[in-house]
C-alpha cells in the first residue's frame, strides 16, 4: 500500500517530481505547444497596439487635426486587429488546451498500466512507448485497501494536472508576456508614473509566496479525503448484497455522511486559501488604477503627458491588472497540479515484491492435485501483526472447504494459494 508522504517543501522535492514526469510529453508534444505559443504571443503583442491607435485617435481629437477619414481608419484599423486576435486566440485554445487533454490522456495510460516511459529518438519524433509492469500485475495487497485512491488519482488528480498544463501554463506565459511589455509601454509614456503603478505589487508576490505552502498541504488533505470517499462507495456497492442481508443499509449511510461531511470540512478550508488570493490580486489592481488616476490626472493637467498618453496609460494598466490577478490564480493551479503530480508519482514508484519466475522451468512437472504448507506465517506490509501466524495444512484432490470466524484469514489464505500475493517461506 503506498503510504502518504509529507511533501512540506512544496517548492523543492516538488517541483522536481512535476519537472521529471512531464519532460517526455513535453517533449512529444512539442510541436504543438510551440506553435500554440507562437499564436498565444501574436495575440499578446496585437492587444498591446490597440492603445496606440486610441492614443493617436484622442491626440488628434484633442488638437483638432481629427478627420472623419482619420477616424474611419483608426476604426477600421481595431476592427482588422480585433479580427486577428480572435484568429489566433483559437489557434492557441485548441493548441495548448488541446495539449493539456492529449496529455491527461497519456498520463492517464502510464498511471493504469504503471509503466516509464522509454524515448526512442527517430529522425525527429520521440516516441513514448509503454512497457514494464501492467497495474493490475502489481501485488494484490498494493490495491488492497487503496482502490479508491487509484481511482481518485485517474479522475480528480488528473483533471487538476490537465488545468495546470493547460490554462495555467496559458494564463501564466500570458501575464508574464503582457506585464513585462505593459510596463515597457507605460514606461515609454512615463517612467514615474509607472514606478507609481507598481508599487503595491511586492504585497502581492510576497502573499502568493506565504499562501503557496499552505494551498499545497490543504489541497493534499482534500484529495486523500476524496480517495477515501471514492473507496468507501466502491466497497458499499460491491458488497451491497451482504450490506442489505445484515441490514447495514443505515450504518453505511452514517459513515459515509461523516467522511462526506470531513471532505466538505477539507475543502472550504482549502476554499479560505483560494478565496484570499484572487480577491487581493484584484485590490492591489485596484489600488495601482487610483494611483494613475491621482498622479497621471496632475501630469495631464500639468500639461507634462497628452491626454491620449493619459488614456493610452490606464489601458495598459488594465492590461497588468490580469496579469496581477492571473498569478495569484496560477499559483493556485500550479499547487495543485504539483500535489496531484506528487500523488500520482508515489503510485508509479510501486514495484511489485511478487516476481514471476521466467527462466529454469523447461518442463512443468505433471499436476498431481495436491500440496502442502508448512509453518507459512504472513502479515501485510505496514502491518506488525501477523494475519496467519504458524498454518501447517496438507490438502490433497477432491473439494475442501475451509471455515472459520469472521476476519480470521481465509480469504487471505486463498489469496497466498493462488499467489496473488508473495508467498513467503514456508
Amino acid at each position: 500500500m503506498t503510504q502518504p508522504v509529507e511533501t512540506n517543501n512544496a517548492g523543492g522535492d516538488s517541483w522536481r517530481v512535476a519537472v521529471s514526469l512531464l519532460r517526455p510529453f513535453f517533449r512529444r508534444y512539442r510541436g504543438m505547444l510551440l506553435a500554440g505559443f507562437l499564436a498565444l504571443l501574436t495575440v499578446d503583442f496585437l492587444q498591446l497596439w490597440i492603445p496606440r491607435i486610441i492614443k493617436q485617435a484622442v491626440d488628434e481629437l484633442q488638437r483638432g487635426a481629427a478627420s472623419q477619414a482619420g477616424i474611419l481608419r483608426h476604426g477600421l484599423s481595431m476592427v482588422l486587429l480585433a479580427l486577428a486576435i480572435a484568429f489566433f486566440r483559437f489557434g492557441w485554445r485548441y493548441l495548448i488546451l488541446g495539449f493539456s487533454r492529449l496529455l491527461e490522456r497519456d498520463l492517464r495510460d502510464q498511471l493504469f498500466a504503471h509503466s516509464r516511459f522509454a524515448q526512442q529518438e527517430h529522425r525527429h519524433l520521440i516516441a513514448c512507448q509503454v512497457h514494464d509492469l501492467l497495474l493490475d500485475a502489481l501485488d494484490g495487497g498494493t490495491f488492497a485497501d487503496d482502490a479508491g485512491e487509484i481511482m481518485a488519482l485517474s479522475s480528480n488528480d488528473l483533471a487538476a494536472v490537465q488545468l495546470a498544463c493547460g490554462m495555467g501554463l496559458v494564463a501564466f506565459v500570458d501575464a508574464v508576456v503582457m506585464s513585462t511589455a505593459a510596463l515597457a509601454f507605460m514606461a515609454y509614456i512615463h517612467p514615474g508614473l509607472t514606478l507609481i503603478a507598481v508599487v503595491p505589487m511586492p504585497f502581492l508576490a510576497l502573499l502568493t509566496r506565504f499562501l503557496s505552502g499552505r494551498l499545497h498541504h490543504r489541497f493534499r488533505k482534500v484529495q486523500e479525503q476524496f480517495s477515501l470517499l471514492t473507496e468507501f462507495a466502491r466497497n458499499s456497492l460491491s458488497a451491497i448484497r451482504l450490506l442489505k442481508a445484515y441490514s447495514q443499509e443505515q450504518s453505511q449511510v452514517h459513515r459515509f455522511d461523516r467522511l462526506g461531511r470531513a471532505y466538505i470540512r477539507d475543502n472550504l478550508r482549502l476554499a479560505l486559501v483560494q478565496g484570499t488570493l484572487f480577491p487581493v490580486s484584484g485590490l492591489v489592481a485596484n489600488i495601482s488604477l487610483l494611483l494613475v488616476i491621482l498622479f497621471g490626472g496632475r501630469l495631464t493637467v500639468q500639461g507634462r503627458i497628452t491626454v491620449g498618453d493619459f488614456v493610452a496609460f490606464i489601458s495598459y494598466l488594465f492590461m497588468l491588472t490580469w496579469p496581477m490577478m492571473a498569478f495569484g490564480w496560477v499559483a493556485n493551479l500550479f499547487q495543485r497540479g504539483v500535489t496531484s503530480l506528487c500523488r500520482i508519482n508515489e503510485i508509479l514508484q510501486e514495484r511489485p515484491v511478487l516476481q514471476d519466475v521466467v527462466a529454469g522451468l523447461e518442463v512443468l512437472p505433471v499436476a498431481r492435485g495436491e500440496f502442502a504448507i508448512k509453518g507459512l506465517t504472513f502479515a501485510f506490509a505496514g502491518l506488525g501483526r501477523p494475519v496467519l501466524h504458524d498454518i501447517n495444512l496438507a490438502i490433497g484432490p477432491g473439494v475442501t472447504g475451509i471455515v472459520g470466524a469472521t476476519g480470521s484469514g481465509k480469504t487471505t489464505l486463498c489469496h497466498l494459494l493462488a499467489r496473488l500475493y508473495p508467498v513467503p517461506a514456508g
